[in-house]
């Protein structure tokens, strides 16, 4: 009896072993000829996942790459490029396609496929709104402007208070009410300061005449500081106000998605900067002020300053950081050549060409 137990114990141990063997088995083939799990995250307009499936550039370019290769997939969404890398580090996914970025630090943790679209950083500001008379107001009347107008006005009156003591009991045009007589002065002191007087009104007593000398010569003066303090506050407001390249961004509010390498460039610069969760709430800072810049991938900035959502913003018209596009691999994939393959192949059919031209107009 007890021989027999052990017997079919023996027997149920090793029919459960080889149901194992068979699972795993099963397993394994599924997941080398099965559906392959790609990763992507939002990022217009490279993939949209707004809609009831999956669109985009790099959305159509996978599916293309993807018949060309015999490839079955199913699409997995992820939030952003940090978790679509972190996925397919861990092999969550078996691949993972969007707008990422290939660089050194990435490929020690990643493989990538060959560049599929030339890429680089570009800067995006709010737009000029403030044109006109408005802009130049605010540009030329600056606090060291307006207190020397202050100043100027105050030597006005002091010297036409002593024209007029001078000239009150002699001159006709100083004479009359103090209102009167110190008007008389008032103009007499603006016209000299200006053009050096028009003639139709002069100082008659030989002590207002010496004030009057003295007077034009501060005058040169006071006009030529005038018309340098206009031409330095018009010069430093641009200074200021502008942003035509990464060099300017330094002591402005700037923001970029975390994660990206648009980060990574500033980080590596020491330029502060803070994060948002997507190019729209950027948007949303750059027309609320909340932010002057925008630094992120250029066919992404340029894609959105083309839509009427964008509002109230430009981009800055020179790229930087150029870089490319790449599909997203675990390290030593045995996809990575049959995708490069399907790669090359579609970019030589005229398929990619189509697709540029659908979703980049070029």
């Amino acid at each position: 009896m007890w021989e027999t137990l052990r017997k079919t114990k023996v027997f149920v141990c090793l029919f459960v072993a080889v149901l194992v063997g068979l699972a795993f088995g099963a397993t394994a083939q599924a997941q080398s000829d099965g559906v392959l799990r790609v990763g992507i995250n939002p990022v217009e307009p490279f993939v949209f996942l707004d809609g009831p499936v999956p669109s985009g550039f790099s959305v159509d370019l996978w599916d293309a790459i993807a018949n060309e290769a015999g490839i079955e997939y199913e699409f997995v969404e992820l939030e952003n490029v940090s978790a679509l890398l972190e996925a397919v580090q861990a092999g969550d996914v078996d691949l993972g396609i969007g707008a990422t970025s290939i660089r050194a630090s990435r490929e020690e943790v990643v493989d990538f496929s060959l560049p599929f679209f030339a890429a680089g950083l570009q800067i995006m500001t709010a737009a000029d709104v403030d044109q006109g008379a408005l802009a130049a107001f605010r540009s030329i009347f600056t606090p060291n402007l307006v207190r020397f107008l202050i100043a100027t006005l105050a030597t006005l009156l002091l010297v036409a208070h002593v024209a007029w003591l001078l000239e009150r009991d002699e001159n006709p045009d100083f004479q009359g009410s103090y209102l009167r007589g110190i008007w008389g002065a008032f103009y007499w002191t603006i016209v000299t300061a200006s053009t050096v007087g028009y003639g139709d009104t002069v100082l008659k007593d030989s002590r207002g005449r010496l004030l009057a000398v003295v007077w034009m010569l501060m005058s040169l003066f006071l006009v030529s500081y005038f018309t340098a303090t206009v031409t330095s506050s018009l010069t430093v407001g641009r200074l200021e106000s502008g942003i035509a390249g990464p060099q300017d961004l330094r002591n402005h509010e700037v923001i970029t998605l975390p994660g990206t390498t648009s980060a990574a460039y500033l980080t590596e610069r020491g330029i502060s900067h803070s994060t948002v969760v997507d190019v729209q709430a950027g948007l949303e800072a750059l027309q609320n002020g909340s932010a002057d810049a925008l630094v992120y991938d250029a066919p992404v900035l340029q894609y959105f300053s083309n839509l009427a959502i964008a509002g109230d913003v430009q981009l800055v018209p020179n790229i930087f950081q150029n870089e490319n596009y790449g599909i997203v691999l675990p390290q030593g994939s045995s996809r990575t050549e049959e995708i490069n393959q399907a790669l090359l192949r579609v970019q030589e059919n005229g398929v990619y060409d189509q697709l540029t031209l659908r979703w980049f107009g070029r």
